[in-house]
């Protein structure tokens, strides 16, 4: 059974050739439940319909874990393996790029800080709970876009390393000591309403450190 990483940058490459479509979808606003269920879609296809992913699972009182992970040899048998918690950064709201969304990162990155720990219970939502882990960790699955009418690397940079920046005390890459972006795709040329705009996407899979 594959782990979360090899599916992770398997799913980058999926998402990689499928540019302009998520490009276009990122001038709409937040598109984090996107992701969300594009990863149930690739999950379950990577593995040829032997695992599969639940979303929002989480009973009263419980943490609601954005992709819980099952396997098994039947529905009524399945338990969860992985757990993820996804979240969407962005410069701006919206196509209109004075609707600057960069105050919303500090909070974003607080909220994540909360739903990333070490998981010690065998059971969540009704679901058994046997984590692939050693760590017993829930993932976090970061993406980050980046609007702009212009080819714009230094303002590109600045954006990223700012959440970098933020985020370096509280997280880390799935195998770095320090937090890390990968990129998906960069400078994606999208033209709406007679306005071209450049869209780069970059992703993380993090731990809290």
């Amino acid at each position: 059974m594959a782990g979360i990483t090899n599916v992770y940058y398997s799913f980058l490459k999926y998402l990689k050739g499928n540019d302009r479509k998520i490009a276009t979808l990122q001038l709409t606003g937040r598109i984090e439940d996107f992701f969300v269920k594009e990863f149930v879609y690739y999950f379950t296809r990577f593995s040829k319909g032997k695992s599969f992913a639940l979303v929002n699972i989480g009973n009263k009182k419980q943490q609601k874990i954005d992709l819980c992970l099952i396997k098994g040899n039947s529905i009524e048998k399945a338990e969860v393996f992985g757990m993820i918690e996804a979240k969407y950064l962005r410069n701006i709201h919206r196509l209109w790029l004075d609707a600057d969304a960069t105050d919303e990162i500090g909070t974003v990155l607080d909220d994540l800080h909360r739903q990333l720990h070490t998981f010690e219970k065998t059971s969540h939502g009704g679901h058994n709970v046997n984590l692939f882990s050693k760590t017993r960790d829930i993932y976090g699955l970061v993406f980050a876009s980046y609007v702009s009418k212009q080819k714009n690397d230094s303002g590109k940079k600045e954006f990223y390393s700012y959440i970098l920046e933020k985020a370096s005390d509280k997280f880390r890459y799935h195998d770095l000591p320090k937090p890390y972006f990968r990129p998906v795709f960069d400078d994606v040329q999208i033209s709406v309403l007679n306005t071209t705009f450049y869209v780069t996407l970059k992703a993380g899979l993090w731990k809290r450190k």
